[in-house]
């Protein structure tokens, strides 16, 4: 179940861009609000799971999160009524993005992402031309380690789990095996990326957890191409820019592209 990590770069690479930007507290209180019109609880709700933990990871205060789901859920008047809007595009060597939004105001959004694909030299796509090209899956990441400082006291919290070690990837692959939803294990210099059914992502990172007591760096939902394209060096950087323009827009919550990721 082991290869060359891939998509946790990716998710690393964009999590490093949008850390930089002050308006994150404000994205993930949106996703936290749409994933909760599904459900309030994230045993159940796999989006609302990964949602919670992106905003545990910017350490956002529980009473933040949990006023941001009362409202996305009706429980709790007061607030903007968020939708999703997800938009489509091409570039050039056909190079497909599919980009996701979160927003009270449809038309608004809708019109100032196309003129932002437009400026760029994208040409938008209707419903599903580009879309069909990729999969949603789980993505969790755990941290990995040479060696650890072993202690006594690992405490619960996120913050005191307990890196995995390298020595001990083999054994836990193979527990990972019988693990429901699990679908791929990869390793990384940095990281184990661990690949699952769009709706285990939250069972397994809780598995990790709870059973295991390792340390999971975060969890979420993503998008990977079904056929990743390779493009030159000059095209794979125009589509970077075009991906950072796009996340700087504030009602833009994910870019996704088919492109090959880099080695």
């Amino acid at each position: 179940m082991s290869g060359h990590s891939k998509w946790a770069k990716i998710k690393r690479a964009k999590g490093a861009s949008d850390t930089a930007k002050g308006n994150q507290f404000a994205k993930v209180t949106k996703g936290l609000a749409i994933a909760a019109k599904s459900g309030t609880d994230p045993e159940t709700n796999a989006k609302l799971a990964a949602a919670i933990a992106q905003a545990k990871g910017l350490n956002m205060p529980k009473a933040t999160i949990e006023s941001a789901i009362r409202k996305g859920s009706g429980a709790e008047a007061g607030g903007a009524s968020y939708e999703e809007v997800t938009l489509e595009a091409v570039g050039k060597e056909n190079v497909g993005i599919v980009i996701e939004c979160a927003t009270d105001n449809k038309n608004r959004t809708v019109a100032e992402v196309k003129k932002l694909l437009e400026r760029a030299g994208w040409t938008s796509a209707a419903a599903g031309a580009v879309s069909w090209q990729f999969e949603t899956k789980g993505l969790v990441l755990m941290p990995v380690v040479e060696a650890r400082e072993e202690k006594t006291d690992w405490r619960k919290e996120d913050e005191a789990q307990k890196p995995i070690q390298k020595s001990e990837l083999d054994e836990f692959e193979l527990g990972m095996i019988e693990v429901p939803g699990v679908l791929n294990i990869e390793r990384g210099d940095e990281f184990v990326e661990i690949e699952t059914e769009p709706k285990a992502v939250g069972p397994v990172a809780k598995h990790i957890i709870d059973k295991l007591g390792f340390k999971v760096e975060s969890y979420e939902m993503i998008k990977i191409p079904k056929t990743p394209i390779a493009v030159t060096p000059e095209i794979r950087a125009k589509v970077n820019d075009v991906t950072e323009l796009l996340e700087e827009h504030d009602d833009v919550q994910n870019v996704w592209t088919n492109l090959e990721p880099e080695a």
